[in-house]
């Protein structure tokens, strides 16, 4: 976390650096160790790793977390390569040539799941509209069963 945000020579330091560090944290471990806490019994035996809650705030008092790989996963923002605007929502053409807008999830503890919408079907508005809605339905309802997907997960960041 200190590397990421103070050494050039860090990998994501480009990133990193300018969502920044807290003065307290980056001068005294105890001040993080006394914000963030031990490592919670509940995640022993996973890898674990410090998560920022808000992903779009930096490493500041209040804003870390002990999370697992998986929670983390929930608090990502969207990727750069992300084309439709709408993170867990692409597009499919079929090898009969057909086309869809796809909504993927992933349940706890499971591999990641899809559901397709036709665009023959729909048309090409109401189908896209129908995976972004089935796929915000899904989280919804793994964050019910204890999923944890953030209100930042697949949200572009802003430019700071």
């Amino acid at each position: 976390m200190k590397a990421r945000c103070t050494n050039p020579n860090s990998r994501g330091y480009d990133v990193y650096s300018k969502i920044g560090i807290s003065d307290n944290f980056r001068d005294s471990f105890m001040d993080f160790y006394n914000d963030i806490g031990p490592i919670p019994e509940s995640m022993s035996g996973a890898r674990v790793s410090v998560d920022r809650i808000d992903n779009t705030l930096g490493y500041v008092e209040g804003n870390v977390r002990w999370a697992t790989d998986e929670m983390q996963a929930r608090n990502k923002g969207m990727y750069s390569n992300n084309t439709t605007g709408v993170t867990g929502v692409r597009f499919h053409q079929g090898n009969n040539g057909k086309q869809y807008w796809c909504a993927t999830w992933h349940p706890i503890g499971d591999k990641h799941k899809s559901k397709y919408f036709s665009i023959e079907k729909y048309g090409d508005e109401l189908a896209f509209f129908a995976a972004c809605e089935f796929r915000s339905l899904m989280l919804e309802r793994l964050n019910l069963m204890g999923a944890g997907y953030t209100n930042n997960h697949g949200k572009e960041k802003e430019n700071k």
